[in-house]
């Protein structure tokens, strides 16, 4: 469905820029497979499962945000622009985020460059 509202082009450079920050190695070749995939995952309170699950909102959200944007106003966001979009919101959804400090939150916080409130012990 994704791939009629937007240039497929422009998916595929996104998408494989956002998976590779992301470090997430899916089988799927196209979006709707991509997003089922990753909903899939197994879910708990870990850092990594955290930033999947921020990661997967800020996406469905930005698309249909850019998707509605074309179709009502004549707007269009390159794929570049729309990436970093996206990737502003899940650092600021990131730091908002009170953590125990581990270093695989320490891994992320240097990969996405933010600071995290971390919990007292």
């Amino acid at each position: 469905m994704i791939t009629y509202l937007l240039d497929v082009n422009i998916l595929i450079r996104f998408g494989k820029k956002l998976l590779q920050k992301l470090r997430l190695k899916v089988q799927a070749s196209n979006w709707n497979d991509i997003v089922k995939e990753i909903g899939n995952m197994k879910c708990n309170n870990s850092i990594g499962s955290v930033l999947r699950r921020i990661s997967l909102g800020a996406v469905v959200y930005n698309i249909w945000k850019e998707r509605n944007g074309r179709i009502f106003i004549g707007e269009k966001k390159d794929a570049d622009c729309l990436f970093k979009v996206i990737t502003d919101g899940i650092k600021k959804q990131l730091m908002s985020l009170q953590v125990k400090n581990s270093n695989a939150v320490n891994i992320v916080a240097y990969e996405w460059d933010v600071k995290f409130r971390f919990k007292e012990t």
